[in-house]
């Protein structure tokens, strides 16, 4: 923000004080939400790794390339979302990226085997 005082004066702009753009305080807090969504997310995958291990008779070497791949597919879709973002436009991808994003929570509700909603929601 520049000093109203300095521009009727007609003397030269100072710069802003060093931490009164509010711009770089909301980008670190929008990168540390997305952060902890990714650590999040492969939390999720780490602790349902018992469970995948059982259910597919894998052994413990065989684990570690279910996250492996996981985490590939999860990059690989995150740069893009993020080109996408670059062609068409940061918000119109952000808007059109939300529908899917919430109707994947409700999806199960419509369906009454429970492996019919978790093979539609992922």
């Amino acid at each position: 923000m520049r000093h109203p005082e300095s521009v009727r004066s007609g003397a030269p702009l100072a710069p802003d004080p060093p931490g009164t753009d509010r711009r770089g305080w909301w980008a670190l807090v929008w990168l540390c939400l997305a952060q902890f969504m990714v650590i999040l997310d492969v939390t999720v995958v780490n602790v349902a790794l018992p469970t995948i291990g059982t259910d597919l008779q894998l052994d413990r070497a065989m684990l570690t390339w279910v996250v492996t791949a996981y985490t590939l597919c999860f990059g690989g879709l995150m740069l893009l979302g993020g080109r996408l973002a670059d062609a068409a436009g940061r918000r119109r991808t952000s808007k059109r990226s939300r529908l899917p994003w919430s109707a994947c929570p409700a999806s199960p509700c419509t369906f009454r085997d429970s492996w019919q909603s978790w093979t539609s929601t992922r």
